[in-house]
């Protein structure tokens, strides 16, 4: 995770999980992860600026969702997280090493994005005792 596209991208989107609450918490990082795991096995499929493309859309997707409080239905939400996980693991399929090496690279971003999805939940959670994050924008999930 050089990139600080990356970066935002996965805080963002643990940011988004811990506003929607509920089951959302635990199902986006986990429809995040996964998609990133099947961007990365189909990369070579992608081109490349189809990837980039596709990480500049989460992000600035992510941050509207999270800034906004949206809390769409979950399923919604799953998709929209799942889209952005895609991108990013074509990203980092395509700038894999090869080999063994390979194997490591992966766990290495999948762990690397759970833990930045879990610091997301947790400043929302720090946050949200402090300020009202949820919003009657959609209705509730979970």
């Amino acid at each position: 995770m050089t990139g600080a596209d990356h970066l935002a991208a996965m805080l963002l989107a643990g940011a988004w999980a811990g506003i929607i609450g509920g089951r959302a918490a635990r199902v986006l990082p986990v429809a995040l992860l996964a998609a990133m795991l099947g961007g990365f096995v189909t990369a070579a499929l992608v081109p490349a600026g189809l990837a980039e493309a596709m990480i500049g859309a989460s992000v600035v997707g992510l941050a509207l969702a999270a800034l906004l409080r949206l809390r769409p239905p979950l399923w919604l939400a799953a998709a929209g997280v799942a889209l952005a996980g895609l991108g990013h693991g074509f990203a980092h399929g395509l700038e894999a090493p090869g080999g063994v090496a390979r194997i490591g690279f992966v766990v290495g971003f999948l762990l690397t994005a759970a833990v930045l999805q879990l610091a997301g939940l947790g400043v929302v959670a720090l946050v949200g005792r402090a300020l009202p994050l949820r919003s009657a924008m959609w209705h509730k999930v979970g």
